[in-house]
């Protein structure tokens, strides 16, 4: 006759075995909360119709308020490359304004070329300030404008645009032909001390002014 033996400590469970909770049953329907991005204020990306309706109607309130006047004082609007463009287009024409203000904008070299384009027709621009941009080698679109088709512009500030040595060359090239340049603004920006010398011993013999 068989008998029931027990065993002298308890069995353990095998190391690897979990013990898991009994699944909860599924919430209905009206318990589950979904989160669509239109529950956040996101942004449109660049290039999408909306995007540009809105950059469209942003610039064109802003030369709206300054067609007529003297100075274009645009500083710190958030202005973009396509933004940039619409404005450089309605420069093109504009007789009024002789100063343009566009420090600490969204400006790359593209908005660079756009400006430089403007150049190139525009007689009445005296100043033309981008500091604190993101020109870089936009720099050269504009030298280039301002040596081969413009005289009039006489104040040119392109301080912390990320300006490097290799750009040098054709910002001394502008300075040994320009006609009408008396101001020039390379602050904060790559130089060597070696190109400041040259820079500066240029703008002495030129009778320039050189803020550095």
């Amino acid at each position: 006759m068989l008998k029931e033996v027990v065993p002298p400590f308890p069995l353990l469970e095998p190391p690897f075995i979990e013990k898991v909770p009994a699944i909860a049953s599924r919430p209905s329907s009206s318990k589950i909360t979904v989160v669509s991005n239109a529950s956040f204020d996101v942004a449109p990306k660049i290039g999408t119709a909306t995007s540009k309706k809105q950059d469209d109607k942003k610039i064109r309130d802003l030369i709206e308020g300054c067609r007529a006047e003297a100075e274009w004082n645009l500083d710190s609007k958030e202005l973009t490359d396509f933004e940039i463009r619409l404005l450089a287009e309605e420069l093109t024409t504009n007789k009024n304004c002789k100063k343009l203000v566009l420090w600490d904008n969204e400006i790359t070299e593209v908005g660079a070329q756009y400006l430089a384009d403007m150049l190139k027709k525009n007689r009445k621009l005296k100043y033309l300030m981008v500091g604190m941009n993101m020109i870089g080698k936009g720099v050269q679109s504009l030298c280039e404008a301002l040596k081969h088709h413009n005289s009039t512009l006489t104040t040119l500030d392109v301080q912390c645009n990320s300006i490097g040595n290799d750009l040098i060359a054709t910002i001394i090239d502008l300075m040994k032909t320009s006609k009408s340049l008396d101001a020039l603004y390379l602050g904060w920006n790559r130089i060597s001390e070696e190109n400041r010398h040259k820079l500066q011993n240029l703008a002495k013999a030129r009778r320039i002014r050189l803020y550095l």
